[in-house]
């Protein structure tokens, strides 16, 4: 007689478990709730645990397993959402060339072709996937045109940006204040992308005045597991240091999770490498992209040296910091082609060294003196603080530039939208400390209007 094993749990209880952490319970959750009901809400759980947890490579055996169970959408919808998860790119591709073929597949096609162009960082692709998906709307979606919106910064579109949201603020009800604090907000990121800083920092400290923080509670969400797929991109990392000489070391939170923890930070989206004088971050992106597996991200706004790359087969960021010699200091200079420094900051000059660790079993390159580059990078680099916020906060800037000024106020809206009403005021904190605007400090302590924006 075979064994019975546990009903069903109920959906409710999943996410439960999902967002308290215990991941191996709710994937396994998920799996007897498709085991009871194969369809696309149960694929589609299963899925979402799935890139939550890094286990794609083996929900894509359940839902093949599960084929003559399931309608070919959701059979081709979830094997192309993880095949594009677990980096194989062209099995994606497939799928949702798959999906495109089928009569009520077409926008889930579209959805998953968006995905695969975005991975490849094609953004001229990508855009004209996004129009076909508007084309096809009756109503386009506002997460959809932001979406584009940001591909269009990507491609240097702002003016364009800033027009069709003019006609949009134009067209929205008065009382939507939601969606239009959104479209000002893009509006703001395209003045800054302009750099035209001082219109964009006083555009985001009027929307930052009249977002009701009453109306923000922050939701309770599931953290993204993403060590699997950065000790992928270390393991590459370490081969090019030991056999090929890259000239770089682990660099801000990826060092930081090292040398303090012993391990990498849980929910670090990405890893930072930081170039070893005279070596330039070009040379290590050229490096870097000679093995086929990475690809130069564009940035919104040129910022010279500073460079980032994404690693293809996961998905992740490598943001690279050059630094050159400045007597005993190295120095790191963001440099708009126009010649506006947009960042500076000053590390005590450091050599590269070889460490073990054994937390993810692997040798690296750090600094002959890490804590020496964490203090001037963090301060109280010992004490976890997960508000704090490297970009603009760092004590070792040598000054508060027009761009990181407008950084710290499109940061704060954000932060605003996004309920994090703490991270918020330490940001009009910086704007205050800067004479910029010392009154929204006050307002964001003691909750501000909800006045129209």
């Amino acid at each position: 007689m075979l064994p019975t094993y546990l009903t069903s749990p109920n959906v409710e209880t999943i996410h439960r478990r999902l967002h308290a952490g215990e991941y191996y319970g709710a994937y396994a959750d998920a799996l007897l709730h498709l085991r009871d009901d194969p369809g696309q809400a149960a694929a589609s759980i299963l899925a979402d645990i799935a890139i939550l947890s890094e286990r794609c490579d083996e929900a894509l055996v359940v839902i093949q397993a599960q084929r003559s169970r399931l309608h070919p959408l959701v059979y081709h919808q979830f094997l192309g959402i993880l095949s594009l998860f677990a980096g194989d790119l062209q099995q994606a591709r497939i799928h949702g060339e798959a999906l495109m073929a089928l009569a009520n597949g077409i926008d889930v096609g579209l959805a998953l072709l968006t995905a695969i162009a975005d991975r490849q960082l094609d953004h001229v692709a990508k855009l004209h996937l996004l129009r076909q998906r508007e084309q096809r709307s009756q109503q386009v979606p506002l997460s959809l045109l932001t979406e584009r919106w940001d591909v269009q910064a990507l491609l240097g579109q702002h003016a364009q940006i800033i027009a069709e949201a003019d006609q949009l603020l134009r067209r929205l009800p008065a009382a939507n204040i939601d969606i239009q604090t959104t479209v000002k907000l893009h509006q703001v990121m395209a003045m800054h992308d302009q750099l035209r800083f001082t219109d964009s920092v006083a555009a985001a400290v009027r929307l930052a005045r009249h977002i009701p923080l009453h109306m923000r509670p922050q939701p309770p969400t599931a953290r993204i597991r993403t060590r699997r797929r950065q000790i992928q991109i270390l393991t590459e990392i370490e081969r090019l240091v030991l056999t090929e000489n890259l000239p770089v070391i682990l660099h801000a939170g990826t060092l930081l999770g090292l040398i303090r923890d012993g391990d990498l930070l849980p929910g670090d989206l990405d890893l930072d490498l930081a170039t070893v004088p005279p070596a330039t971050s070009a040379d290590v992106v050229a490096a870097l992209m000679a093995t086929g597996r990475f690809k130069e991200q564009r940035h919104r706004v040129d910022t010279g040296t500073f460079r980032a790359v994404v690693h293809q087969p996961t998905g992740l960021t490598v943001d690279i910091t050059e630094y050159q010699r400045d007597g005993n200091r190295f120095v790191s200079r963001w440099c708009h082609p126009s010649g506006q420094v947009l960042r500076e900051s000053m590390v005590p000059a450091f050599t590269p060294v070889l460490m073990d660790v054994p937390g993810i079993g692997r040798r690296l390159p750090v600094p002959d003196d890490p804590a020496a580059l964490l203090a001037a990078t963090y301060g109280d680099w010992r004490t976890p603080d997960g508000g704090f916020d490297t970009m603009v906060a760092a004590p070792n800037l040598t000054g508060y530039t027009d761009f990181l000024a407008s950084v710290t106020a499109i940061r704060l809206v954000d932060y605003l939208l996004a309920g994090r009403i703490a991270a918020a005021r330490r940001l009009g904190q910086l704007l205050a400390d800067a004479n910029i605007d010392k009154e929204l400090v006050s307002l964001l302590a003691a909750g501000n209007s909800d006045a129209p924006v």
